[in-house]
C-alpha cells in the first residue's frame, strides 16, 4: 500500500514539475498549432460613412490654416451674407437705423446695416442680432447645408468667432446673398482676406484691395473706429483695414487716437494711437 501511494505521489510531483517547466519554457507559443490559408484573406464587411465636406468646423482654430487650407476662421467675412440675407428675407431694413450702445461710454450711436457691416462694428452687429433674433444665423446655416457644433453661441456665428468654415462655402454664401442692393460692399476684407469679383465670379484673395491706388480722383469715405481700450495690436488690425498709414506711440492699450472716434474720414489720411506708456 504504501509503494503504491509513493508511486503515485512520484507521478504527480514529475506532472507538476512537467507542467511548471513548459511554462518557463513557453512550450505552448512554440507548439500552437497556426491554420495556413494560400488564398489571401477577405477584408471583413464594414459599413463606410462618407462624411460631408465640412461647414463650420471644431473649436480649436490653432494653426488652422497651416493643417488645412480649405477652411478658416471667418470672423466678420461671415456677417456679411448673414446681415444681407436678413435684409432679404425683410427682417431687417437696408435704409433703417439701428441703435447701438457704445460700451463703456454714455452715448449711443445710429447706423444703418450696411455702414455696420463696412466699419466692422462689433456692437452695431449684436444690435442687428436682437433685431433678427438669436435663431436666424442658426436657421440660414441649417438652410445652406453647412454644420456647426451645437456649442456655439448665435453671437459667435455672427461674428465669425470660435469657429471654422469651408472657403467654398463661404463664397456660396456671397453669391448666394450678396446682391442686388448688397453688392456695395464687395470688395470686403477682414483679417489679411478680401472677398472680392473677379473674372469667373466671386473670389477670396489675400490683401486688402481697398488700399491699392486709384486711378482716379475718388475717395472712398469711411467712419473712424473706436480705438480707446483696445489693445495695440487689435487697434492696428482694425486701422490698417482703412488706411496704410499709422503711427504708433507707447505699448500696452490705447488711450489717444486721431482721428477722433467715429469721425467720417476720407482717402487714407495718417492715423496716430497712442499706447497707455507713451508720456507727451
Amino acid at each position: 500500500m504504501n509503494k503504491k501511494a509513493n508511486r503515485r505521489a512520484l507521478f504527480i510531483c514529475l506532472f507538476v514539475c512537467l507542467l511548471y517547466g513548459a511554462l518557463i519554457f513557453k512550450l505552448p507559443e512554440r507548439v500552437s498549432a497556426r491554420r495556413i490559408v494560400d488564398t489571401p484573406q477577405t477584408k471583413p464587411n464594414t459599413m463606410s460613412i462618407s462624411l460631408p465636406e465640412a461647414g463650420l468646423g471644431s473649436i480649436n482654430t490653432t494653426n488652422i490654416e497651416q493643417t488645412n487650407e480649405k477652411v478658416m476662421e471667418p470672423s466678420f467675412l461671415v456677417s456679411v451674407p448673414i446681415v444681407c440675407a436678413a435684409i432679404k428675407d425683410r427682417r431687417l431694413e437696408k435704409e433703417g437705423l439701428i441703435f447701438i450702445k457704445k460700451s463703456g461710454y454714455n452715448t449711443a450711436d445710429c447706423k444703418k446695416p450696411l455702414d455696420i457691416l463696412k466699419d466692422k462694428d462689433e456692437e452695431g452687429l449684436k444690435s442687428i442680432l436682437k433685431i433678427i433674433g438669436t435663431q436666424y444665423p442658426y436657421g440660414l446655416l441649417k438652410k445652406e447645408g453647412i454644420l456647426y457644433s451645437k456649442e456655439l453661441s448665435a453671437e459667435d456665428i455672427m461674428l465669425g468667432r470660435g469657429f471654422v468654415i469651408n472657403k467654398n462655402k463661404l463664397l456660396s454664401l456671397y453669391s448666394r446673398y450678396v446682391t442686388d442692393g448688397c453688392s456695395s460692399l464687395i470688395p470686403y476684407y477682414d483679417k489679411g482676406i478680401a472677398i472680392q469679383q473677379g473674372k469667373g465670379g466671386l473670389e477670396m484673395t489675400a490683401g486688402n484691395p481697398a488700399l491699392t491706388k486709384m486711378s482716379g480722383k475718388e475717395t472712398t469715405e469711411w467712419i473712424m473706429p473706436n480705438l480707446i481700450n483696445l489693445s495695440l495690436r487689435t487697434a492696428i488690425e482694425k486701422i490698417t483695414a482703412h488706411t496704410p498709414h499709422v503711427r504708433v506711440y507707447g505699448s500696452g492699450y490705447v488711450v489717444e487716437q486721431h482721428p477722433r472716434p467715429f469721425e467720417r474720414i476720407k482717402g487714407e489720411p495718417e492715423c496716430v494711437i497712442y499706447g497707455r506708456t507713451h508720456t507727451q
